[in-house]
């Protein structure tokens, strides 16, 4: 197994501040180049706190709703969160019911790191709002990267299990799964959802993207299959969706041909040009991704996500200063993590054994948004890993985590950190915490399981807790993989063989599955299967160690 780690006006203004969307003057923002200013990411400091305590007072004063309201908003713009918090409570008393208010308390909860109750009060909105499916996919867009995985898994998981009926808590839960690549769990919610409303195309499309996802592309293509034929009469919408799942699945020219036909629409859909781009990305043919990013911005020039990939295609032409200068442009809302991230990588990459630069780029970040410090401080630790510096990495996560002891992503990233260090009993004891207090994460249920057969210690309580994660996600590879390589340790050859076998049936590109189901195969006898594995693993990565190790350690004819 792999470790995973690395309403009209109220409605419009959750909208805007899920997606991330620029609310005021930045929303008409002139066609022009991008300022090499720091981004806005968090509210600016404005005002001074004696001025927005004189306005609370004078709201309390004369009971008005609407000074309550100012001075709720002056004091978050000014980052005074706890007294906006106030003001909020005293505005919400006057005005009882109103969504502005609530939409607010949100951003300040967790502004303040009370993830829980922001969570709860964004679930309560959802359930209210014309089109939950897609405000659901709105809020996680924005609010997923800002919050512990955990935090958010078990909310939806609970909602679930309280309205086991409730169409949308199963779509929150699978959108939750499919984003932090909980992708078995996901296909079961989905397969429940499209069981109760077998003509939802949102749900087969949702459906067919998991299965790929989960590694089954013929499976996601044959659920496309019935759609194919009416397609022209799908909204604009779920074609670009459709679009973007036959991309997923390899199909480039289905995915080009959809595209292209959105983009010939009256109106067109501005996010067909993004479609088009990306795949001209991934081909490396940038001139013609930058020529349908120009007509994108073109058409709004305020578009964050355009300049997001303006910058991608300017980094893969190898101009990091154009580069750094859209990624600063697009660092707004939810493009702010990524963007920031980036910086710090063109940053680092001008001299790898030197990280101080991106390291100071990205404690400028965390300063200027603190909600967003814990998941700044993963995207530092990955970073730093991969060029090299895991004792720096852990250094910074241990300051990261003395910050916020309540972030579970943390504590779950120094433990697979600590795992690859060698420190297996500390990331055993961190690991032992976590799933004490999330004992049904399927992610901490089997880094713990599976870092306890890697050990070969107390192998049957490993095979509990990988069964426990099964329970939650039975058609994860990775999961089952976990499983059949504690049958391994434990010498139950049958077990093994038919996990096993199942993991490499549901994820054949999946390496260490395939080294895994090769080690069970010699074992038990069958030493030219084993070899085919790994031969076809070999061929699909060239540099896995372990796979070369597997060939020349276990001859043809042993």
């Amino acid at each position: 197994m792999k470790l995973r780690g690395w309403v009209r006006t109220s409605a419009v203004a959750i909208v805007c501040l899920v997606l991330g969307l620029p609310l005021g003057r930045d929303a008409w923002a002139a066609p022009q180049p991008p300022s090499s200013v720091p981004p806005a990411a968090s509210p600016a400091v404005g005002s001074s706190r004696k001025a927005d305590e004189d306005l609370l007072q004078a709201a309390e004063l004369q009971a008005d709703p609407v000074l309550a309201a100012r001075a709720a908003i002056m004091a978050y713009r000014s980052a005074h969160f706890h007294l906006a918090r106030d003001a909020i409570l005293y505005w919400q008393t006057l005005s009882p019911g109103d969504q502005q208010g609530d939409n607010l308390l949100i951003l300040v909860d967790l502004e303040t790191g009370h993830v829980h109750e922001a969570l709860a009060e964004l679930t309560g909105l959802v359930r209210h709002m014309p089109h939950p499916r897609a405000a659901i996919g709105a809020l996680l867009a924005l609010i997923g990267p800002r919050v512990p995985q955990a935090a958010l898994f078990s909310l939806c998981a609970n909602w679930v299990q309280a309205a086991p009926a409730d169409p949308i808590a199963h779509w929150a839960l699978a959108a939750v799964a499919t984003r932090e690549h909980i992708v078995g769990l996901a296909v079961r919610e989905y397969q429940w959802l499209l069981a109760h409303d077998p003509d939802s195309v949102q749900t087969r499309l949702a459906l067919a993207k998991a299965w790929i996802l989960l590694g089954n592309v013929p499976r996601g293509r044959a659920l496309l299959q019935p759609l194919r034929a009416e397609i022209q009469k799908l909204s604009p919408a779920l074609r670009l969706e459709f679009a973007n799942v036959d991309l997923l699945s390899g199909d480039r020219k289905g995915a080009t041909a959809l595209d292209r036909d959105l983009i010939r629409n009256q109106p067109s859909v501005p996010e067909a040009f993004l479609g088009l781009a990306w795949m001209a990305l991934r081909a490396h043919h940038y001139r013609r991704a930058e020529a349908y990013l120009t007509r994108l911005l073109e058409m709004n020039a305020a578009n964050r996500t355009a300049a997001y990939f303006m910058a991608l295609v300017h980094a893969g032409q190898g101009h990091p200063r154009r580069a750094v200068a859209w990624y600063r442009f697009s660092a707004v809302g939810a493009h702010f993590l990524p963007a920031t991230l980036a910086i710090a990588a063109l940053e680092l990459r001008k001299d790898p054994s030197k990280p101080a630069s991106a390291v100071a780029t990205i404690q400028a970040a965390m300063r200027l948004a603190p909600v967003w410090g814990p998941r700044l401080a993963l995207g530092a630790v990955s970073l730093l890993v991969r060029a090299g510096h895991a004792n720096e990495a852990s250094g910074f996560l241990e300051k990261a985590y003395k910050r916020w002891p309540w972030d579970s992503d943390l504590s779950y990233a120094q433990a697979l950190l600590d795992i690859q260090l060698g420190h297996r009993m500390r990331a055993i004891r961190i690991l032992n915490g976590l799933v004490l207090h999330n004992p049904e994460n399927p992610l901490f249920l089997n880094a713990l399981g599976y870092t306890l057969a890697i050990r070969g210690q107390h192998l049957h309580r490993a095979r509990s807790l990988v069964n426990r994660a099964l329970a939650q996600d039975p058609l994860d590879p990775a999961l089952l993989d976990s499983l059949g390589w504690v049958d391994f340790k434990l010498k139950n050859w049958s077990g093994a063989l038919r996990h096993l076998e199942l993991a490499h049936r549901l994820s054949p590109g999946e390496t260490t599955i395939a080294f895994h189901w090769g080690r069970i195969l010699w074992q038990t006898g069958h030493y030219q299967a084993a070899r085919r594995i790994w031969m076809v693993a070999l061929k699909k990565a060239p540099n896995d160690a372990r796979i070369r190790k597997a060939l020349t350690w276990h001859p043809a004819h042993p």
